[in-house]
């Protein structure tokens, strides 16, 4: 469990971006979706990350991480017809763990139903990146996510593009530099929390956070696997940790964070299966999170420990 637990690692943190979260679909090309109720099925790859099927052109049955933590959507250089001719580097060099990135637009790009025309990507080298595979294509990020309101089934493994968002919580959703937050508490205290599927379990910032007034409850150090070289960790117990009216399930992790925009006042991140729900949504119209009671404990557990 401590192996699964130190694997949280952030990736979304080794490739920041700062560019707009509430983009418009004139702004990603010229997006659509054939008939009626749509169905994304997913996956979980090295444990905990999500992963759908989609093509880049005529390349078909694409492998792609899904990361609400991720603003723009970083597609692999290897995958991608050379940009040379068309390309246009980005200046990165501001942020921390810069990688060379080039931005490209691709004639098409489909992920299930959702097709998108002269879609403007980041190109990257995920090589550089320790915890994503090498069959993986690219990481989808909110340009893409944020065009239809979207119902997260876990226990089904599929994202749902027709249904309402809807749940019987709810939660308001902030933008921030790197996605979406939500205004959490610990035992009555306002922690921010950003939302992401790259990481397993809460994970907040060390320094943050013992600035802070917060008392850790059944704490254990532990150092991070082999594939990482990051800073030792603390496992704990989520207890009195709250968001709106549901405390979040599972252990957290406490680690240093090097956050890529300093006005970001964020303590940590949240995985949305810390909410214990078998449907999480995202109304991105109304700008909330939504989210059912949460599912009894042995089949939270199930979810959380697939």
């Amino acid at each position: 469990m401590l192996l699964k637990i130190f694997r949280s690692t952030l990736f979304l943190l080794l490739f920041p971006a700062q560019f707009p979260v509430w983009v418009s679909a004139q702004q990603t090309g010229n997006v659509s979706v054939a008939g009626l109720a749509q169905e994304i099925p997913f996956e979980y790859t090295d444990g905990h990350l999500i992963s759908v099927r989609g093509s880049i052109g005529a390349r078909t049955n694409l492998q792609f991480l899904v990361d609400f933590g991720t603003t723009y959507t970083l597609l692999d250089r290897h995958f991608v017809p050379d940009p040379s001719r068309d390309g246009q580097e980005l200046d990165v060099a501001h942020f921390s763990n810069s990688i060379p990135t080039t931005e490209v637009v691709l004639p098409e790009f489909a992920i299930g139903p959702i097709v998108l025309k002269d879609f403007h990507a980041r190109l990257v080298d995920l090589s550089n990146m320790p915890a994503v595979s090498s069959k993986i294509a690219g990481v989808i990020g909110l340009d893409v996510l944020q065009l239809h309101n979207l119902t997260i089934d876990f226990t089904e493994q599929k994202f749902l593009l027709a249904l309402p968002a809807g749940g019987k919580h709810q939660a308001p959703l902030e933008t921030c530099a790197v996605g979406l937050a939500v205004n959490a508490s610990w035992k009555g205290v306002p922690i921010k929390l950003a939302i992401s599927t790259g990481v397993e379990v809460v994970t907040l910032d060390q320094d943050r956070i013992k600035q802070g007034t917060y008392k850790l409850r059944k704490q254990k150090e532990g150092a991070i696997g082999n594939n990482f070289t990051v800073t030792p960790v603390t496992v704990f117990e989520t207890k009195g940790l709250v968001l709106a009216n549901t405390n979040l399930r599972g252990p957290g992790v406490l680690r240093r964070m090097h956050w890529p925009v300093a006005s970001d006042r964020l303590d940590g991140f949240m995985p949305l299966l810390a909410l214990g729900a078998d449907r999480v949504s995202l109304d991105f119209e109304r700008h909330l999170l939504l989210w059912d009671d949460p599912a009894p404990p042995i089949q939270s557990a199930k979810l959380t420990n697939r």
